[in-house]
């Protein structure tokens, strides 16, 4: 189960959930109809998010996978990057970062 079906325990945490995508805004609206999400999904084609939170291959340009839990401050509090899009972090490892704040 994805991070869609613990929502209800992400918010139960009082956290709330967003993701952030590098397509245009229409494309990311269609997939948020289409996967039925009930969380924002952000658009940033410029990739200056991914940037900020240096989640960003400066040398190819290339988003890399990851998740974090940033509070209610802006701190980040969990920084989790993985190889691959295949390798994501499991909602039960946010899910426990979410639980320690």
């Amino acid at each position: 189960m994805g991070l869609q079906g613990q929502l209800g325990e992400i918010r139960g945490l009082k956290a709330e959930l967003a993701a952030i995508s590098t397509d245009a805004p229409a494309n990311v609206r269609q997939t948020v109809e289409q996967l039925n999400l009930d969380f924002p999904v952000l658009s940033d084609p410029e990739k200056n998010i991914f940037r900020l939170y240096e989640v960003l291959d400066t040398q190819d340009g290339r988003v890399l996978p990851a998740a974090l839990v940033i509070d209610a401050q802006g701190i980040v509090r969990f920084r989790e990057v993985t190889p691959t899009s295949g390798e994501r972090t499991s909602p039960q490892t946010i899910l426990d970062a979410l639980q320690r704040l």
